[in-house]
């Protein structure tokens, strides 16, 4: 009996994302790994292929149930949690542990012992909506802890390239889309829909696996934040020294430049100078920083005949993308234009 073009795809789909997961993890795993969100990434992945190779077992070699995919649902479960934990450990590095990957998977494995020993569907229905509950919760909890953490940067660093969040959205919506599309094959099955989620997964783990391997870990101590609560402070001292170290020193040109290191250099609680920025100048730092350079970028413009690319890395930005970006919004015009106009004497 022949195929049809469907079937095919479905079948072709589900071997693509067994393959891939083998693949990713051996990536993974023999890869350098530089902080604790890549190493739990290769155990997630170990996680997920392990689950390939059991479902694969079950519904093609051994088959010792009678409806498999209860089985194959619950180990699909058991990674809800687990994922949710990675994501979190993004937002706040260091929060992932063994004890709580335990108390997310144990659930679902007396669920299903319970299920197999009373034959009562009801265990199934509790861990489908114990593992749609913690995806649900994951998902918003996350969304909040992302924009808290670009917040974050943007108010300590000057340079954001690799280390702010933004692809987590991203992820967030095919993780969405992914849940969707579980509950829904939970419901009823067809080969579309189970064809969509295996290649949304593929996409999933793709993009983790990207995203996470180039992802700068970024851990900010709140000793400072708890010492500013008990402290009070009548006026910010360090205001001078703080103009004259950063615009006449020109120390906005370390492409590096953080509000940590700086609030050393000025013997001062980083804390301080986050608020100062907010509440004299109306920025935050990266604002701050940014604007300084991006003037400073338009002066070599009209001075030099320096490349743009040249220009952009002598203001201080280690990213073209980010320059050009600033620039335009700056300006209302990419920098070839602003150097011709200028170069021609009209005002921009």
């Amino acid at each position: 009996m022949d195929i049809d073009i469907r079937t095919q795809l479905m079948f072709f789909s589900e071997g693509a994302y067994f393959v891939l997961s083998i693949v990713f993890f051996f990536m993974q795993w023999a890869k350098e790994k530089e902080n604790a969100l890549q190493r739990w990434l290769a155990w997630l992945l170990a996680q997920v292929m392990m689950i390939n190779v059991v479902t694969f077992i079950l519904f093609f070699v051994w088959k010792p149930f009678e409806n498999d995919t209860i089985e194959t649902d619950f180990l699909q479960m058991t990674v809800i949690f687990p994922c949710v934990l990675l994501l979190n450990e993004a937002t706040h590095p260091g929060s992932m542990t063994w004890k709580k990957v335990a108390v997310g998977f144990i659930p679902f494995v007396l669920l299903w012992m319970c299920l197999r020993i009373t034959d009562n569907t009801i265990f199934y229905i509790i861990a489908s909506l114990l593992a749609v509950g913690t995806a649900v919760a994951g998902i918003v909890y996350t969304m909040y802890s992302v924009a808290k953490y670009n917040r974050m940067l943007r108010d300590n660093y000057s340079n954001m390239d690799k280390k702010d969040l933004h692809w987590l959205s991203g992820i967030l919506i095919e993780f969405t889309a992914l849940l969707v599309l579980w509950v829904i094959t939970g419901i009823w099955t067809t080969v579309i829909d189970a064809m969509v989620y295996n290649f949304l997964s593929c996409a999933i783990w793709a993009s983790l696996y990207f995203f996470v391997n180039r992802q700068k870990v970024i851990e900010i101590s709140e000793h400072d934040e708890k010492t500013a609560e008990h402290t009070l402070e009548v006026k910010y001292h360090f205001a001078e020294n703080f103009v004259q170290v950063v615009e006449k020193g020109r120390r906005y040109l370390d492409p590096d430049l953080n509000l940590v290191d700086l609030a050393a250099e000025l013997n001062t609680n980083r804390t301080y100078i986050s608020r100062y920025i907010n509440s004299e100048m109306h920025c935050s730092f990266y604002e701050y920083i940014n604007n300084l350079r991006i003037h400073y970028a338009a002066r070599l413009l009209e001075e030099t005949d320096d490349k743009i690319d040249t220009v952009a890395m002598n203001s201080g930005f280690n990213s073209i993308t980010t320059f050009r970006r600033i620039f335009s919004k700056t300006y209302g015009m990419t920098a070839s234009e602003y150097r011709r106009k200028r170069g021609d004497g009209q005002e921009v």
